[in-house]
């Protein structure tokens, strides 16, 4: 401020004139103080004027601040202008508040003095620090917010986007501001009727988005359409401004689809499975059916067979012998559907008991002797002596090796060698291996070879008969009984069927637990 002289009656004129403004007056010359008003003696916690007359001004002030002040008061001094400055009063009991120090020249006392006017400003600076504080933890909570929060005004321009909006639409803060939310934010199919909506509300107060929750879609930078959840509220107080809290439900919408597939395919897989159960009861009944007469044909050829109804000639003899193998085999074929199917309901049973492998696998071996011979087919044995005697089933088992060691003979051509071998599996487990050098099998094949009714293509089946019952009937007895099956093959070198089995049964337990 330029230098002024402001000319005084007297000292009771001066004191009585700045004893009256809120503000706090003090004239010093030379760094002496000569005068202060009631506002300075209060602030300071004085009774007396006395008490300050002669003391440098600027020792009332913090020391980092007093070198700073006395060059400012030999500025005025100098007639050099200067600005309100900030700085700190200390009183005598120590307390500190802040205050706005501003000076020039007057005349006082028939001589230039300086007034320096002290504004106390701590409730302003307190007011500034809570609207800053404030304001940092209204960015802090808009930064940290999940949830994207775009602020609109009465023109339907962005007046906020907070980092969740910049993550959620792919915009940057400095990018959208100002720019109209219906170009950027919202599909052109739903622009005219937000636009419309936003007229409608300014006019009348009535809107159908204010205050509630609700999906509707949006729109990404790269104009990608999702689904969000939205909520808008009015802004009190100014012109009308608008903010939206926009959840996106992408993820949601995904998670929600693939719980309804997953619910179509439980309930077909239970569509499926209450369809096998029907299927397998009803292959129960009929095989069931099917037996009783069928043991009765056999049970009468058996007895014309052995002379049991009078003598017969040769060719009535051999039509007999026809008769029985094919009902046998019939009985055999019936017996397997009876089996499959009460495996697949769980209504067979099993009884486990000290088996020795080496009999069980001689017992097949004895078996099926005689189609081997005719082929010439050698059977080997090479059996683990650490795995001998095992608590199982032994029909089951015998079953077992018996449709592997069939199938072994039957894809083997003549001359050839079949190989059963028993092996150690773990500690609490044995393994049946039934390996052939017979015609062998593509790898995709062998993925195939346990299901019902498969067999290999029609031109093999036409020289190699059968249902296809068999392995699936192996599958299903190992697995109830805690074990599980395989098989490797190569075309032209022949196949390796196996079974892993506990060495002490576990009837009923889950296959998918067994094959480890």
């Amino acid at each position: 401020m330029s230098k002024q002289l402001i000319a005084m009656s007297g000292e009771l004129e001066f004191g009585a004139l700045v004893d009256a403004l809120p503000l706090g007056i003090v004239v010093h010359r030379d760094r002496r103080i000569l005068y202060a008003n009631q506002v300075v003696l209060a602030a300071l916690g004085l009774d007396r004027l006395d008490q300050l007359l002669g003391r440098d001004p600027v020792e009332f002030l913090p020391a980092e601040d007093r070198a700073k002040h006395a060059d400012r008061i030999a500025a005025v001094a100098r007639g050099e202008s200067i600005q309100p400055a900030a700085a700190r009063l200390t009183t005598r009991d120590g307390r500190s508040f802040a205050i706005e120090v501003g000076g020039f020249l007057v005349e006082f006392g028939g001589q230039p003095a300086m007034v320096t006017v002290v504004r106390d400003v701590t409730a302003e600076r307190e007011a500034q620090a809570a609207l800053a504080e404030s304001e940092a933890r209204k960015k802090a909570i808009l930064g940290a917010a999940l949830e994207a929060i775009v602020t609109m005004d009465e023109k339907g321009r962005i007046a906020g986007f907070n980092p969740a909006a910049e993550k959620i639409f792919g915009y940057a803060r400095a990018d959208v501001l100002g720019k109209p939310v219906a170009d950027l934010l919202i599909p052109l199919a739903l622009r005219e009727a937000h636009r419309s909506g936003l007229e409608r509300y300014l006019a009348t107060g009535l809107g159908t988005l204010i205050g509630k929750r609700a999906e509707y879609t949006a729109l990404r930078a790269g104009g990608e359409e999702f689904p969000i959840e939205l909520t808008v509220v009015r802004l009190d107080g100014g012109p009308p401004r608008f903010t939206a809290f926009i959840r996106d439900l992408t993820e949601r919408k995904e998670l929600e689809r693939a719980q309804a597939q997953s619910n179509v395919l439980h309930q077909e897989n239970c569509r499926i499975q209450e369809v096998n159960r029907l299927k397998s009861e009803f292959l129960a009944n009929v095989s069931h059916e099917l037996r009783t007469p069928l043991n009765a044909i056999l049970g009468f050829a058996d007895v014309l067979s052995a002379g049991g109804m009078g003598p017969l000639a040769e060719e009535q003899r051999e039509a007999l012998g026809h008769i029985l193998s094919s009902g046998s085999h019939l009985l055999r074929l019936i017996n397997d559907v009876l089996d499959l199917a009460r495996l697949e309901s769980g209504r067979i049973e099993f009884h486990p008991e000290p088996v020795e492998l080496r009999v069980a696998i001689a017992e097949v071996i004895s078996i099926l002797r005689p189609a081997a011979t005719r082929k010439e087919i050698a059977i080997d044995t090479v059996l683990d002596p650490e795995v001998q005697l095992v608590v199982v089933d032994p029909a089951r088992l015998r079953q077992v090796i018996y449709s592997y060691l069939s199938n072994a003979v039957k894809f083997t051509g003549p001359g050839g060698r079949v190989t059963v071998r028993t092996l150690a599996d773990g500690p609490n487990r044995f393994r049946i291996e039934v390996e052939d050098r017979g015609i062998g099998m593509r790898p995709e094949e062998t993925s195939r070879l346990f299901t019902a009714f498969h067999q290999l293509d029609s031109g093999l089946s036409k020289n190699y008969p059968g249902t296809g019952m068999g392995l699936a009937l192996v599958r299903r007895i190992v697995e109830a009984q805690g074990g599980r099956v395989g098989a490797r093959s190569e075309p032209g070198k022949g196949s390796t069927f196996h079974a892993i089995l506990p060495r002490e049964s576990i009837v009923g337990a889950r296959p998918e637990t067994a094959a480890t």
